[in-house]
Order: structure tokens, then sequence, then C-alpha cells
């Protein structure tokens, strides 16, 4: 006798995975970094000189704003967005055990890995999408990441470190975010 299937029983539900991204900027040009120090302190010796009025437009004090808005939007009109993804669990821990932790390095033994290395490898396989200063998507592949790496300092190859890090080890990412300071607006307005 074959078995009756309920009328009422619910469609098999697809889970799919929808990893985590993170956007690392990446400026081309710090050459103009320099300079734009220079200005701030400019401006902050101005802005503190006994004979500065803040409420004055024009002047030496607004001139030097302009100059560093201006700097400003010009390392911005040279900076390039990197869209990463966490990489799914199984990659990561495979990319863990092709890179093993040294022996004499205690930091290596915390995080479980060579930190030396393992991001040569992972930070090109988690880039999704490279945007332009303009919105327009870069054609990028992996093989123009390390000339490209090889040219950063040491910060800014950080900053791609840091963002593979947290998506794949940290916390953050795994978790579903609530946000305690939207939750207070909303409950102010009433607008649950």
């Amino acid at each position: 006798m074959a078995k009756k299937e309920p009328q009422d029983r619910k469609p098999k539900l697809s889970l799919t995975i929808k990893r985590p991204t993170k956007g690392v900027e990446l400026c081309l040009d710090l050459e103009k970094r320099a300079e734009w120090e220079a200005l701030e302190v400019k401006r902050e010796e101005l802005r503190k000189s006994p004979g500065t009025d803040q409420r004055m437009t024009g002047g030496p004090l607004t001139e030097v704003a302009r100059e560093i808005t201006a700097l400003e939007q010009e390392m911005r009109d040279a900076t390039v967005v990197f869209t990463l993804r966490a990489l799914p669990r199984k990659e990561w821990s495979d990319a863990k055990t092709a890179h093993p932790p040294r022996k004499d390095d205690e930091s290596d033994k915390v995080l479980g890995f060579n930190e030396a290395t393992i991001f040569d490898d992972i930070i090109p396989a988690s880039i999704e999408k490279v945007v332009g200063p303009d919105g327009e998507e870069v054609d990028w592949s992996d093989e123009q990441w390390e000339p490209l790496a090889d040219e950063m300092t040491t910060l800014q190859y950080q900053d791609f470190k840091n963002a593979v890090f947290a998506l794949n080890v940290g916390e953050a990412a795994a978790r579903l975010p609530k946000s305690l300071g939207a939750s207070l607006v909303m409950s102010r307005s009433g607008a649950n």
C-alpha cells in the first residue's frame, strides 16, 4: 500500500548563502598627501591665529580650506574601490592548510596560518569587482593583483589584509547585524 502525502505539505526551501562583502578604497595618487598635510598644518595655524575671524568668508583661512578640499577631490578622483567577498568555508580552510603557521612565529600560531604568505593567495581570490573613480566597473583579472600589490604602501596592503581577515574570520561578518542607533531613532519616531 502506497503512503499518502499530506495535502498541506510545504515545498522544500532552497537555501543559498550570500557571503558578506566589504569595500576597500585604494587611492592611486598619494603624492598629493604631503601637500594636503602641509595645508592642514597651515589651516590649523590660521585657525588658531588671534587675528583670524572664524566667521569671515573669504580671506586666507577660506582660501586654504578651498585648496584642501580641491586636493581631497583630486585624490578621490584617483581612487578605485575593490569589493571583496568572503570565501566559502572550505576554500578558507584549504588556504589555511596550504599556508601553515611558521614554527618560530607566535602570531602565526595564534592565527592558525602563515600570515606572511596566505594573503597573497586569498586577496585576489576574494576580489569580486573593481570600480573606478567614475563609478564604472574596471575590467579586472587576478593576474593584475601582484604587480599592483607590489606598488602599494604597506598600509594600503594592510587595508586589504584587514578586510579579508574580517570577512573570513571576523565574528561580525557572520552575524545578523542589529543597529542600536537605528532602533532608537525608530522607537522615538514611532515608526516601528
